[in-house]
């Protein structure tokens, strides 16, 4: 036996050894470590994020969508658990225990950053006692249509039935088509002046409509 031979240790692998073997990340891991987890504590929130982001990167197409639907989970709300565990995987630990239990809370939290996230908590601005509702600005009031467009409204919405009334009311009849021709009139007089390009008039009030409509309309 040469030197070579007796003086090297060869090493085989073990097959029959299950802890030789690498975990095998399929389908079946990810649905044993999902369960348990799931909107109790912030800890398994940002659990439940990192499942689904490695079952994201590890599984198929269609085995992401099977888990998604076996645990009950809709397409967005995975999203949102993904992203917030890969924000809070740059927040320090114990800064962790500062957030609320709520994953749409903490998801807005997560959308400023983990270096503001960590500075908020830090200073107090954000507690577990914060809601969805702390963070988000409130929307500012829609601003209310012009008279002019809910004239124009009214008047899509009651077409026919105007129609139907001036064919059915001699006075209507005689009476409004002059009040229209009164607005042409000066409409046509004003793009006279601005050779023939309408310009909007100096803060005038929309023509007040005639008189209220048959009770039938409202």
């Amino acid at each position: 036996m040469s030197y070579l031979d007796s003086n090297t240790e060869i090493t085989t692998t073990d097959d029959t050894n299950p802890l030789a073997q690498p975990t095998k990340k399929d389908l079946s891991y990810y649905r044993e470590a999902l369960k348990g987890l799931w909107r109790k504590t912030v800890e398994d929130i940002i659990a439940t994020g990192r499942v689904f982001s490695e079952a994201k990167d590890n599984l198929t197409s269609a085995e992401y969508r099977t888990l998604m639907a076996e645990f009950g989970f809709e397409r967005s709300i995975a999203a949102r658990l993904r992203a917030i565990y890969q924000c809070l995987t740059n927040v320090d630990n114990y800064l962790q225990k500062q957030l609320p239990a709520s994953v749409s809370t903490i998801y807005e939290m997560s959308k400023v950053g983990p270096e503001l996230l960590e500075a908020k908590l830090r200073r107090g601005e954000w507690t577990t006692a914060t809601t969805r509702a702390d963070i988000i600005p409130p929307r500012q009031p829609k601003k209310p249509p012009s008279r002019l467009n809910q004239l124009r409204k009214f008047m899509g919405e009651h077409r026919e039935a105007i129609i139907n009334e001036l064919v059915n009311n001699p006075v209507l009849c005689e009476t409004v088509p002059e009040e229209i021709e009164e607005m042409m009139k000066e409409v046509r007089e004003r793009r006279l002046r601005n050779n023939g390009q309408d310009e909007q008039p100096p803060q005038q009030q929309p023509p007040v409509p005639p008189s209220p409509l048959p009770s039938r309309w409202s």
